[in-house]
């Protein structure tokens, strides 16, 4: 290593451009990376959930489980939208959170199975993202 004098100023300059090339790599590569798998994983849990959670009808769990769906949408450089849906809108929440009957006798406990998943999503790409930094984001 060379040793070279230089000010406050130049020295933020030459670290802010490095720290810009890491952080273009980030949002470039590792960031959609990480989302797609913590979308999967997500999706996956929901699933999985879904499954042994609602017993009762088994065309209808099937078609719940198969309604699950994952969107990753690249808006713009830097801006990402990841979505884990069902394609069957509401009935998600009336199953997570409860609902009353059709003829309003009685009330549906919730089932939670989709806080989960989003957690365990969650996970997964603070995992992918710290996986990709230890690497030194190279890959």
């Amino acid at each position: 290593m060379s040793s070279k004098e230089c000010g406050a100023d130049d020295f933020a300059f030459a670290l802010g451009a490095i720290l810009n090339g890491v952080e273009q790599r980030v949002v470039d590569h590792v960031l959609p990376d990480a989302l797609k798998a913590g979308s999967k994983v997500a999706a996956k849990e929901w699933r999985k959930g879904a499954k042994s959670l609602f017993r009762t009808n088994r065309h209808s769990r099937i078609n719940y489980r198969k309604s699950i769906k994952t969107d990753l949408k690249l808006l713009g450089r830097g801006q990402l939208e990841v979505v884990v849906h069902s394609g069957k809108p509401g009935l998600p929440h009336l199953l997570e959170h409860g609902h009353a009957t059709p003829a309003r006798t009685k009330h549906v406990a919730g089932r939670t199975h989709i806080k989960a998943a989003a957690e365990n999503g969650k996970k997964e790409v603070m995992k992918v993202i710290k996986q990709h930094l230890d690497r030194g984001l190279m890959d």
